[in-house]
């Protein structure tokens, strides 16, 4: 087999692949000997159909099958060993050429590909940006501190239904003329006030006491009729098949009433002993606002650093070849008039991709295992943290082992690192201009 490369220009290229029967016929003997120890016909017990019957019901799909994986990994070595920095992958080149796999021996066959352009980024002081830190203020604290005292409080019946309350209610399907429809629905219900959408319908409810009584319009609770139903405790065909109006009579009313400021408390959200006070508890919560926020000030330098050098390192893509790809790689999922309109969010990806890359091998940056494990457990720690719930580090380890055994979470948390590493980088080269800003004021800047 021979990999040839003609170059259309410095983006774009074809490469030519020829097949010959020596290279592919062993792989394709040695596959339907392995198929024959399966195959199953009348007549022949499993494994024993002769092999030249195996050989004529599927040698020619097995033929293609092993010229694919054939090609695939010439064209991998071929592109591995010259070195080529390709974006996408190889497409198979569409021309008026028709195989016969049955009766042909030799065979050539062209795939387009798209070519990384050579770039150079120069991080220097010449680069300006700007980065947030995100200052919390009272405001939030203390609706930080209502939210952990509402998620570690108690269950408490109240006298009168307000717009966040658990209700147990009557529910009692009516005729037109609002009397009790005979046969119809009369059943006890509990649902959760915050479901219901329906602001006029939430009017009605909210203020009433055990064994009031309104008439609303069940349908319409909140934005779709399946939503309503489950929100009543119905199935969607039991609403749809219903009256329009519907009677609830209230039996109780239910509300998260807010932990008391104790110890109990301090030891829920923050570990046993490691808050005794008021004060330290306060003084946890700001400084776990400041870290919240931290974040949020790290993450948005880092979008602006994306789009700052996106817009300002300049060269070209294989637009047209990566257009083309985007719709193969999509699988019939996306067409090419959708790939076209939303194409420059696609070409900012790719063009942020080079240019992280470029970045990496200049610098050298480089990402460990060990690294991509210890992010892994910190934000699993992170999230067991959220529910006041502390793991020691064997636990970690064994959670972050399981995360990681997924290939798609380990090169989320790869990219990641590969991104803070670059920020950091950007940090010490490029004129940075830290500026303290309030929540409110991060919000609207994020927003606009």
């Amino acid at each position: 087999m021979s990999v040839t490369q003609q170059n259309v220009n410095d983006l774009n290229a074809i490469l030519k692949v020829k097949v010959n029967e020596q290279e592919y016929q062993p792989l394709v003997e040695s596959a339907l000997k392995q198929a024959q120890k399966s195959v199953s016909l009348k007549g022949f017990r499993p494994g024993k159909v002769p092999f030249g019957m195996v050989k004529k019901l599927y040698g020619t799909s097995v033929k293609v099958e092993q010229i694919n994986k054939l090609i695939d990994k010439k064209i991998s070595d071929y592109i591995i060993s010259n070195k080529i920095n390709v974006l996408g992958q190889p497409l198979p080149k569409i021309n008026d050429e028709v195989y016969n796999f049955e009766t042909q021996s030799e065979f050539e066959f062209e795939f387009e590909i798209g070519v990384a352009p050579e770039i150079n980024v120069k991080l220097d002081k010449a680069i300006k940006l700007t980065k947030y830190n995100v200052v919390p203020d009272a405001e939030m604290i203390g609706n930080y501190i209502e939210e952990l005292r509402s998620r570690y409080g108690k269950v408490e019946e109240v006298e009168d239904v307000q717009d966040k309350d658990m209700i147990t209610a009557n529910l009692t399907e009516l005729n037109d003329d609002q009397s009790v429809k005979e046969g119809g629905i009369n059943q006890t219900i509990n649902f959760f006030m915050p479901r219901i959408s329906n602001a006029d319908a939430k009017a009605k409810l909210v203020g009433l006491k055990k064994g009031d009584k309104v008439v609303v319009k069940a349908k319409t609770l909140t934005d779709s009729i399946t939503d309503s139903a489950r929100t009543l405790g119905l199935t969607a065909e039991q609403l749809e098949n219903a009256s329009d109006n519907f009677e609830i009579t209230i039996q109780s009313s239910s509300r998260m009433g807010l932990a008391d400021l104790n110890q109990e408390l301090f030891d829920k959200v923050f570990g046993e002993g490691n808050v005794k006070n008021e004060e330290e508890f306060n003084t946890k919560i700001q400084e776990d606002a400041v870290k919240f926020l931290k974040g949020h000030g790290a993450n948005k330098f880092k979008n602006d650093l994306i789009d700052l050098l996106v817009d300002t390192v300049k060269f070209d893509l294989p637009n047209e070849f990566l257009q083309k790809w985007l719709v193969a790689a999509s699988e019939g999922k996306t067409s090419q008039e959708e790939v076209q309109k939303d194409y420059d969010k696609y070409a900012k990806t790719f063009r942020w991709q080079l240019i992280e890359g470029a970045i990496v091998k200049d610098t050298k940056i480089d990402v460990s295992y060990e690294e991509i494990k210890n992010k892994a457990k910190e934000l699993i720690s992170e999230n067991f943290a959220q529910y006041g719930q502390l793991v020691d580090d064997a636990q970690l380890e064994t959670y972050a082992a399981n995360v990681l055994k997924k290939q798609e979470e380990a090169r989320r948390l790869q990219d990641e690192i590969f991104l803070d590493k670059v920020a950091n980088y950007a940090l010490e080269n490029i004129s940075v201009e830290e500026k303290e800003i309030t929540i409110e004021e991060f919000t609207k800047l994020t927003q606009a």
